[in-house]
């Protein structure tokens, strides 16, 4: 899929389409028994994730949603310690559409991110996802972050695994 666009998110965007594109992104998890919120956020709580950043989404050919992801920027009272380095942004609420996992979109959008966060001055980009979902965990491995360390976060039945990547 090389003619996917990628941009931010838009006023006009649809949040109700893109929750649910998220719910299905993540469906395969909730049925791990893994209670992301992405598994079944609101549109509430959609618009108050992307509002916290910068959201973005990939559209196809077609101009269908495909992907999103927001990069966050850092608070010095976040309620995880690794997400309070002021020299790096987080990403987080990244997700893409089932039918078209696989097919190196995911990498193309943490890269386009990564290069806006190079953008912005920061230096780095952290990330967590839970550590019982090795391969999501392996696939950012790969794509070259490192594990900083684990993260409890309220009400989940997981310990996420938080991992970090130093932008060259």
């Amino acid at each position: 899929m090389n003619d996917v666009v990628i941009r931010p998110l838009e006023p006009t965007d649809d949040l109700g389409e893109l929750t649910d594109l998220i719910h299905r992104a993540y469906a395969a998890l909730g049925r791990m028994g893994l209670n992301y919120t992405g598994v079944d956020q609101s549109i509430e709580v959609t618009a108050e994730r992307c509002a916290d950043g910068e959201a973005w989404v990939v559209l196809d050919a077609e101009g269908a949603l495909i992907g999103t992801a927001t990069l966050t920027f850092p608070t010095v009272d976040d309620y995880c310690r690794f997400f309070r380095d002021p020299a790096q942004m987080v990403l987080n609420q990244f997700a893409i559409h089932p039918d078209v996992q696989g097919q190196g979109i995911g990498r193309r959008l943490v890269e386009h991110l990564e290069a806006r966060a190079r953008e912005l001055g920061y230096r780095c980009i952290a990330l967590d996802t839970a550590e019982p979902a090795v391969h999501l965990v392996d696939w950012y491995r790969r794509l070259g972050y490192e594990p900083l360390g684990y993260h409890q976060w309220h009400e989940k039945r997981y310990r996420s695994i938080v991992l970090r990547k130093v932008l060259g």
